[in-house]
């Protein structure tokens, strides 16, 4: 990841304008509400990804002509979080399926999908030192909410750890084999 400190409320109007035209083909309303105020460490790239991956679920779950989908940004300060939620008027999912759902290939749609959005969304979150949640009740729509701490992780997550090398207490002991 190349975290960097952004506003969360550019993010959403850049995913917005990248994605307002295949709402309005579907004849889904998508709603935006950046109620987050100040910068937070993300990866705007791999952010605007996990993002879509949501979006785009809740487009597919949302009943056209008469669906409706918000986008939402929060910053906790208590618990030094800030939340992107995605939310839909579908048909919600299944509780047995809560569990599973974030799984690579697991799919509710059959054919129609991969299976690999929940999964690498939940991998960005974890990446980003944070997580993703799910909030659904069957009838009720579903609440996806990308959850990011405050302040960047120390050190770079790319980093390998690896131990140093060790060597004998007496060098003149050592003796190759």
């Amino acid at each position: 990841l190349d975290i960097e400190m952004g506003s969360l409320h550019t993010l959403m109007r850049d995913i917005e304008q990248s994605i307002q035209h295949t709402f309005q083909q579907r004849r889904v309303t998508l709603e935006i509400c950046p109620q987050a105020d100040g910068d937070v460490p993300f990866d705007a790239g791999a952010l605007h990804q996990a993002v879509l991956n949501l979006l785009l679920n809740s487009l597919e779950a949302a009943p056209p002509r008469r669906g409706l989908v918000c986008f939402k940004s929060t910053i906790d300060h208590a618990t030094q979080m800030a939340h992107l939620t995605v939310s839909d008027n579908g048909e919600g999912i299944d509780p047995a399926h809560h569990a599973t759902i974030f799984e690579p290939f697991a799919s509710t749609r059959g054919q129609r999908g991969t299976g690999l959005g929940l999964a690498v969304t939940r991998r960005i979150a974890a990446a980003h030192g944070g997580r993703v949640t799910v909030d659904s009740t069957p009838g009720a729509g579903a609440s996806f909410t990308i959850s990011l701490p405050l302040q960047a992780a120390a050190g770079d997550p790319g980093d390998t750890d690896i131990p140093p090398m060790s060597t004998p207490a007496d060098p003149d002991a050592f003796e190759p084999a």
